[in-house]
């Protein structure tokens, strides 16, 4: 008889709307991502308290002479356990050291606390796994399972330019539902026309672009209020939109060789600043180069406000930079998805990052370190690898941000360097770009495919940290 697999996350398909950009939201796309491969392990059953819930199904599947399960799709500290059913944490992790220890006065906090109590876990990379393992004992039943995003993606990297891979350099165009920063309105191409502005803006007291955008901040926060249910959008996923009043429709088309990265700004480990100025430090006078940023936040009103003063520094640029937070129709998004070149990664450490992985299954090379997660994935053959070293760092969830742990800082100048060398190889040098883009659909698929995931997951189920949990 086929085992009950009950999966929870906090964020679920009921309160996403309201969690986009926030602590741990990232969870509920990894479950959506592990759902197709555990249903062909057992019959899967969503939950929204495991308190109440998971020991309920537990006794009717006992009854039934069926295995049950929970697969907890949240941080060790906000996972809840129930008494009966067995339990299995998934843990996104990207520093060299989990929390070892409690404050605060909950034991929680200290991840081997629930960690132990569970008798087992799956995490995302073997950085992760090791960092596991060096608190729990080598002993300790710990996976590593990264989401199964290759099969849907490479799919769709197949129907648009087959075996050979991606053809670079071929633009971008689609339409935006939402919020669309245009670089090409606010900074000029010319450097007279940008020195001009310059010197104006420094007689003025305040900048007029500053005060163009807080005009619209009003406007868009009312229509976010009816909007926000749009942006469902995951690290590179996209649902269907809810009812409400239609925000603004942008068209966004550009030519040439365009790098993209999706993410949560607020997130301040993505270094998206570093991106931008990086991008626009290589590509100042290079009309044809583009950089396009999906984010993943309820308002982005301040992002671009943001955005306008960072760019104003560079005075002027013939290079273009897109970033936009809304929904994209089907064919607006196989659009985007279809028009990238290079995906860019320069944080400064990832538990997976999906993003990444969807791309690259795709057949996009990358620009990105291969510290953390991404050193199973992230090689010379299908990315520009961006050179890190190790610096003092705080675990997200500790309020009193002490120096626990450690984790990655890029090179600025290796990001700068990547592009102009990604750039040429693009233009001048198609066939060398086919080679990364195969490279990266195969790297992938040993990776992070459905039947790799399966594999692994069919041994966490016939574990006995699973079928005998300790009392």
């Amino acid at each position: 008889m086929q085992p009950l697999l009950l999966l929870y996350s906090e964020t679920n398909a009921d309160n996403i709307s309201s969690r986009i950009g926030k602590s741990e939201y990232s969870y509920y796309f990894v479950l959506k991502w592990f759902a197709p491969a555990l249903a062909t392990l057992g019959e899967i059953k969503i939950i929204h308290d495991p308190l109440t819930e998971a020991d309920h199904a537990y006794d009717l599947a006992a009854q039934q002479g069926r295995p049950c399960v929970l697969f907890s799709f949240a941080p060790p500290h906000r996972t809840l356990m129930p008494q009966r059913c067995p339990i299995v944490p998934l843990v996104a992790w990207e520093f060299d050291r989990i929390p070892d220890y409690s404050w605060d006065g909950q034991p929680e906090t200290d991840w081997r606390y629930n960690l132990k109590r569970a008798g087992c876990a799956i995490t995302h990379s073997q950085f992760a796994r090791r960092a596991i393992l060096n608190a729990m004992g080598e002993d300790f039943p710990v996976w590593s399972i990264p989401a199964p995003v290759w099969d849907r993606f490479h799919a769709r990297g197949l129907q648009y330019h087959g075996e050979q891979g991606r053809t670079p350099a071929r633009g971008i165009n689609l339409h935006v539902k939402g919020m669309l920063y245009d670089s090409t309105e606010h900074i000029p191409s010319d450097p007279s026309e940008g020195l001009r502005q310059a010197r104006l803006d420094m007689a003025r007291p305040a900048p007029v672009q500053v005060t163009k955008w807080q005009r619209r901040a009003a406007r868009w926060q009312k229509r976010l209020h009816k909007v926000t249910r749009l942006f469902k959008a995951d690290e590179a996923s996209n649902t269907a939109p809810a009812q409400a009043s239609p925000p603004p429709l942008h068209h966004l088309h550009a030519k040439g060789v365009v790098y993209a990265s999706i993410l949560n700004p607020s997130d301040a480990r993505k270094n998206w600043c570093d991106i931008v100025t990086g991008f626009v430090s290589a590509f100042q006078n290079v009309e044809d180069a583009v950089l396009v940023l999906k984010l993943n936040e309820l308002d982005s009103t301040n992002t671009f406000i943001h955005m306008t003063f960072m760019l104003k520094k560079f005075m002027w640029m013939k290079c273009k930079i897109y970033i936009f937070n809304g929904y994209l129709e089907d064919h607006d998004y196989d659009q985007f998805l279809d028009g990238i070149d290079y995906v860019v990664n320069f944080s400064t450490g990832e538990g997976q990052c999906l993003p990444l992985m969807e791309l690259m299954s795709m057949g996009v090379p990358a620009i990105s370190p291969d510290h953390t997660s991404m050193a199973d994935y992230v090689t010379p053959e299908n990315a520009y690898i961006l050179p890190s070293f190790k610096t003092l760092s705080s675990w997200p969830h500790d309020s009193r941000l002490a120096f626990s742990t450690l984790s990655c800082q890029v090179s600025w100048e290796a990001l700068r360097n990547a592009y102009t060398e990604s750039y040429q190889r693009a233009k001048l040098h198609p066939s060398a770009y086919q080679v990364m883009s195969r490279a990266a659909m195969q790297g992938l698929a040993q990776h992070c495919s459905l039947k790799v995931a399966t594999s692994t997951l069919a041994q966490v189920l016939t574990s006995p940290a699973v079928t005998s949990p300790a009392a």
